[in-house]
């Protein structure tokens, strides 16, 4: 019985893992009301160089677009980070899922950059880490409720 439900959740955890990643590509490479056109791309390679920018300049850019870049960027890798630990047993390391989710983002602004779609920016994959890390750490949360939840059920 055991087994069943565990195969159940793996089986909702890739589901949900496969349209998240095939919603996020979208957001990324064809999105239009998200810059993702060729007409306008640009780089940045210098750590906190936009992050600053917006930050400084938050009033003449809009607090939308503020949240949109920097909260985007770190939520829009949460998932990564908590379900990657849940469909694959070898990412139960945190440091090896922020890695992933790392290279994950790093290879994104590389085809970002190689198709000249949006913009290579360091600190998407700075915010995209961080968001990644949250997830995860989110997961590991989740994990230790499960516990003590079994274990006061067992309790009863």
């Amino acid at each position: 019985m055991r087994k069943t439900k565990k195969s159940r959740r793996h089986y909702i955890a890739m589901l949900v893992f496969v349209v998240y990643l095939l919603v996020l590509f979208y957001l990324l490479f064809f999105a239009e009301s998200m810059g993702r056109t060729n007409r306008h791309f640009s780089y940045n390679i210098k750590p906190f160089k936009e992050i600053y920018r917006f930050y400084t300049y938050r009033h003449q850019i809009g607090m939308r677009n503020v949240i949109l870049n920097i909260i985007g960027n770190i939520v829009a890798f949460i998932p990564f980070g908590f379900f990657l630990p849940e469909i694959n047993k070898k990412f139960s390391n945190v440091i090896l899922v922020i890695f992933a989710g790392m290279f994950f983002s790093l290879g994104v602004e590389l085809l970002q950059a190689k198709y000249q779609i949006g913009s290579f920016d360091v600190d998407d994959i700075i915010l995209n880490t961080t968001g990644t890390f949250t997830g995860v750490i989110l997961f590991k949360i989740y994990v230790i409720i499960r516990k003590i939840q079994r274990l006061l059920q067992r309790k009863e």
